[in-house]
This record gives structure tokens, sequence and C-alpha cells, in this order.
């Protein structure tokens, strides 16, 4: 990382980007400065969640996008998923924990993107 800042010169393999985006809690584009285009079609920049997990994320994203969710709204809801994958809360680690729970947690995470939506009339 301090080459990058330093002298600008970025990281070349995908995941070793991806997985700072992921510690620094930002998107991958964010982090390289790349414009992001509005597509319409949700992503998920999150290569360390198990396939199940993202998958239900990747759903959870398609559901606000075709609900019509402005894109700000998909990318904090997005946000907001993926850190209830990763919470503290529990006192297992990440990498240790159940799949269920992982998936409760993320389950958890819907629920209040979808009442926050709905209190600003959003039906998802």
């Amino acid at each position: 990382m301090s080459r990058w800042e330093n002298s600008g010169v970025r990281p070349r393999d995908p995941a070793a980007v991806a997985r700072a985006a992921a510690v620094l809690r930002v998107s991958m584009e964010w982090l390289i400065g790349a414009e992001v285009v509005d597509d319409g079609a949700p992503t998920v920049v999150e290569p360390l969640l198990s396939a199940p997990v993202a998958a239900a994320v990747r759903g959870y994203l398609a559901r606000l996008a075709a609900a019509g969710c402005s894109a700000e709204q998909v990318a904090e809801a997005e946000q907001l998923l993926l850190a209830s994958t990763r919470n503290r809360l529990r006192t297992s680690t990440t990498r240790s924990r159940a799949l269920q729970a992982t998936l409760d947690d993320l389950e958890a995470a819907w629920r209040y993107v979808v009442t926050v939506l709905a209190g600003d009339g959003r039906s998802v």
C-alpha cells in the first residue's frame, strides 16, 4: 500500500486490490479511483465471502435494483450487508463462524435495509 500511496504504483493482482478494499471497507472502484458507471446491475466486491453468502448478497442487491432503488441506495445497502457478514458482535471470528450464523446476520441486515426503505415509501 505504501508504494501505491507514495509512488502511484497500483497492485496488478485484482485479488490484492479486492483484499485491500475489503480491509478498508470501500469498493474496489473507489480505492483505485475508477469512475463507476451505473448500468443498474448491482455488484459485490467481496472475494472472501463463501459462495452461499455471496449469492445471498447478490440476490438481495438484485431485489433492490428490481424494486427501482437508486444506485446510491443499492451501494449503501451493499455496504451494510457486507458489514453484517464480518461484524465483531459475535465472539467467534469471521473465518470460524458457522455459515448459518453469517446468513442469520445477513438476514438481520436485510430486514434493516427493507425497514428503512419502507419508511421512505419503497416496497422491496
